[in-house]
């Protein structure tokens, strides 16, 4: 084990010199006594003179075990506190909780109390079935890492009683001295206290594509993270370089810990689906009962309790479709299946449907929209010399850290990496040339002087120096220009920069000078003078190729996209006009504004507003509510934790699978596979898809209802007997109804679908004239049926055999009429003249099987006693068939309608 001295901590200081300073130091960081830092408290704000004096007691040895120890068990560990995953039992319980099945289950419960069992026995069967589909696909789904809980690198470096330790990160305390280096994961938030060309990545935390480069200088005012050069935080990795830090808080107190509890408080509200579903159950169960009222009332005389009762059931089996809990599940599961073809992972299965209904996309930048990787997007050699361009790139490489790794890849901070890659494709051999020009020395880059140095002996003797930088710091010390006589033309290289900069690129320039083998080279001080300028190179992190496309899709979809990222403001608008995102007149905020803003003043912002910069994870969530509040359905989009409130509190959260972190995984409903923005058009052309099928099975299902509810309803008053037993209604919207139903969920999409605007929030599942469609069908339907019901029953109602064979006829009309209108039902706006027969194999297989089904239960004996139906004569059977056609031809009308309807409006 090392001694913890072996490295100094700090630069030597007069303690003497600090004493009056050092109660308030440690007062502010409470070191010594708590571990956890109130808000309030801002280490970043103590100069490393101040820290020197609360280090001095453990600045060789660090805290000793026994601190420590005491420390842990009065604190707790470095975890993050996080909600217990749900149990399978829970999960599978949550299937029973929707109004749908409520009233299924209400219904068996009835249908059991008055003896009917096979009734109460089949709807119990069905709710169970429905249950175990959804408890699959969601128990599948349900395998959160958790990982906000979980370091990825589970151990720290330490120093405890003068040796360095490897400890498990979680038990970490605060004040305790920690080491990391390049690749390491920081295992919890820490000031710096020494440091050599330490760089991180805080683009999961912050979503700040760039290094961020880190010092021991204090910072007096630093709201956002990235601005707190003197701390590193837990969840971010080390680039490049070394340090020491001391831990200021550990567990859910770190940033990555704030997080956290944002994600228990963030509650996404129902899916669009779900709250049509819940107001359509809510009005089914009224009428229903009101119904049921109205009849019993008008009954009860006449026919006496024991009929009633047993109207009064076959009506709620009637207006219930048994079958739509099945269709939704089923449906949106092969919705999600599809999707998973097209690289869109569904975790829950109504965000399949959501994506459908989304109005307003807030996507994050980095990694997102753009590839998370820093390329060269410009190489400006000054001159237009071929040598000159050929030194521009040598320096680059000369005066970079970044090496080959074993493995053939590069290794070293992204700026660097990026420097390399343009050096290779351009035919340069990287360790030719550092074996040809050997480093002999260097001056490291630091904040305070935005640029390096290198200087490297060649082989003859002579001594090359290769300055790196911001311009701005690299210009002055430069006498001349590569290929040029006379003065540096500074300030129109600096405006040629600035635009550069603009435009959200970075800008390194390098400089060189040469001293002969017979010149003796300068001292270090006497380095940076009288350079010679070859030029600058430009970096960006580069959009994706597909993303351009896919940003013009969504809006020709009516679909709002939204930049809220934590990169620079001028680096965000770039992007966003560079993809269309922003556009002359709409408003760009940062996260500066939005704390100065109420929650009202910015709700009355974001629909004018398309780019956000400088935001925190606060912000996000603000964001995304705001949109919520107004009435979008908003999905936002995202890879790094700093997303994960923000993914969780919107409609639908999409995290990307290959770059994303676990824990924007865990807080999204859908996962991108290929990480490519484009899949998310797909996705939501399949959940519109995914809620066009839905609805015309919902349409399918309670037009066949309301023509049961009207032909009992009619019976009743009119004095007929009863024309449908509970399990004949039961029958046909299980089977010749419910199968269909199922089968319709394969309907491919509509080839308009991605040209109409979302649907609103408030938008009934009957919405846009479905409703007179389906009365009208089902009108028509009933009084046809009612009409060969009156014709087929015996003047005597006491003969029995003559009024099953009436009841018969009904029970085989409606089911074929089913059927038969299913052809009509796959597309609610076109003609089947124009959709065809069989574009859906599966519906056609479906009426196939139903009308043998429907066959075998009124022609076969040992079911006819079981469904109470007698054989039809073949003459009488060819009625019901030219009966049935009655929905057919009732919808087909309807749609025309409609569509001349439509065309009227339009002009």
């Amino acid at each position: 084990m090392l001694d913890c001295g072996s490295w100094p901590v700090v630069a030597s200081t007069d303690a003497g010199s600090v004493e009056s300073g050092k109660d308030i130091v440690v007062s502010d960081l409470e070191l010594m006594d708590q571990p956890l830092l109130p808000d309030s408290v801002r280490p970043w704000g103590i100069t490393p003179e101040e820290l020197a004096a609360v280090l001095q007691t453990n600045a060789v040895s660090g805290l000793t075990r026994d601190a420590a120890n005491q420390r842990l068990r009065q604190y707790g560990p470095n975890v993050i506190k996080h909600q217990a995953s749900r149990r399978w039992v829970m999960v599978f319980l949550s299937q029973f909780t929707n109004m749908m099945v409520a009233l299924l289950v209400s219904a068996a419960v009835i249908s059991g109390l008055i003896g009917e069992w096979t009734d109460a026995l089949l709807i119990c069967l069905i709710v169970v079935a429905n249950a175990i589909v959804g408890f699959s696909q969601e128990w599948t789904a349900e395998r959160a890492i958790e990982s906000l809980r979980q370091m990825s690198e589970p151990f720290a470096q330490v120093c405890r009683d003068g040796q360095w330790l490897s400890l498990p990160a979680e038990q970490l305390v605060a004040g305790d001295l920690i080491e990391i280096v390049t690749g390491d994961l920081i295992p919890a938030d820490a000031r710096i206290v020494a440091a050599t060309e330490l760089e991180t990545s805080e683009a999961a935390l912050t979503g700040e594509s760039h290094p961020v480069e880190k010092t021991t200088d204090r910072v007096d005012s630093a709201s956002f993270l990235p601005d707190r050069r003197c701390m590193v935080f837990a969840g971010t990795s080390v680039i490049t370089g070394h340090a020491r830090a001391l831990v200021t808080r550990t567990g859910s107190w770190t940033e990555l810990g704030r997080i956290a509890e944002m994600l228990t408080t963030a509650s996404p509200a129902p899916t669009p689906l779900q709250q049509r579903l819940d107001r359509m159950s809510r009005q089914l169960s009224a009428v229903i009962v009101l119904t049921a009222v109205v009849m019993f009332v008008i009954g009860f005389e006449r026919h006496g309790l024991g009929r009633m009762l047993l109207t009064s059931v076959g009506l709620a089996v009637a207006a219930l479709p048994e079958g739509l809990p099945a269709v939704i599940t089923i449906g949106l599961a092969l919705g999600a299946k599809r999707m998973a073809a097209r690289n869109a992972v569904i975790r829950r299965l109504t965000a399949v449907e959501t994506l459908g209904s989304v109005n307003v996309i807030c996507t994050d930048k980095t990694g997102t929209l753009t590839q998370n990787r820093m390329t060269v997007s410009q190489v400006n050699a000054f001159g237009e010399a071929p040598a000159v361009y050929q030194q521009l790139l040598q320096a680059a490489v000369l005066c970079s850290d970044a090496q080959r790794g074993a493995d053939g890849g590069l290794l070293g901070s992204p700026t660097e990496r990026a420097l390399l890659t343009v050096a290779l494709e351009n035919g340069i051999n990287i360790e030719d040339l550092r074996q040809e020009f050997s480093r002999v020395a260097e001056i490291p880059f630091t904040s305070a002087r935005k640029r390096m140095a290198t200087l490297h002996q060649a082989a003859n003797g002579d001594h090359l120096l290769i300055v790196k930088g911001a311009i701005e710091r690299v210009l002055p010390c430069c006498s001349k220009a590569a290929g040029m006589d006379g003065a540096v033309p500074s300030q129109d290289l600096l405006d040629a920069a600035g635009t550069l900069a603009g435009s959200g690129q970075r800008v390194l320039a390098f400089a060189r000078r040469v001293w002969q083998g017979s010149q003796t080279a300068p001292l270090p001080e006497e380095w940076e003078s009288n350079l010679e300028f070859l030029g600058m190179i430009t970096l960006a992190d580069p959009v994706r190729p597909e993303v351009p496309d896919a940003i013009v899709r969504c809006q020709s979809a009516g679909i709002t996209p939204v930049l809220i990222t934590g990169d620079h403001p001028a680096t965000a608008l770039s992007i966003a006009e560079q993809l269309g995102i922003w556009h002359s007149g709409e408003n760009i905020l940062t996260g500066v504004e939005l704390d100065q803003m109420s929650d009202e003043q910015l709700q009355s912002q974001v629909a004018r507003t398309t780019v956000y910069a400088r935001v925190s994870p606060e912000h996000k969530l603000r964001i995304v509510r705001c949109h919520q509040n107004l009435g979008s359905v908003t999905a936002m989009t995202g890879d790094g934790v700093n997303d994960a409130p923000a993914l969780k509190q919107a409609d639908i959260g999409v995290s990307m699978g290959l770059n994303g972190t676990d824990v924007a995984k865990d807080a999204s409903a859908m996962v991108l596979a290929d990480d490519n923005f484009a899949s998310i058009v797909a996705a939501v052309e399949e959940g519109r898809a995914v809620y066009d099928n839905i609805r015309k099975s919902i349409a399918y299902l309670f037009a066949g209802n309301t023509a049961e509810v009207l032909i009992l309803f009619v019976a009743l008053v009119a004095g007929f007997p009863l024309p449908l037993f509970p399990i004949q209604i039961l029958w046909i919207n299980l089977v010749t109804d419910g199968i269909p139903a199922l089968a319709m969920a394969f309907e491919p999409p509509e080839a308009a679908v991605m040209k109409r605007t979302p649907r609103a929030r408030s938008e009934g599942l009957f919405g846009r004239g479905l409703a007179w469609g389906v009365l009208l069908i089902g009108t028509s339907v009933a009084v046809a049926l009612l009409v060969l019901f009156q014709h087929l029953l015996p003047t005597d109602l006491a003969d029995s055999h003559r009024v099953n064979y009436a009841q018969t006829a009904v029970f085989m009309t409606l089911a074929l009429a089913e059927l038969l209108y299913a052809i009509s039902a796959r597309d609610l706006s076109r003609g089947v003249d124009v959709v065809g027969f069989l574009r859906n194999r599966a519906l056609v297989g479906s009426i196939v099987i139903g009308a043998a089904l429907q066959f075998s239960v009124c022609y076969l004996p040992p079911l006819q006693s079981i469904f109470h139906t007698v054989s039809l004569s073949p003459f009488d059977l060819a009625v019901c068939l030219g009966v049935a056609t009655t929905g057919f031809v009732a919808l087909e009308v309807w749609k025309l309608a409609h569509r001349q309807f439509s065309k009227a409006n339009d002009v």
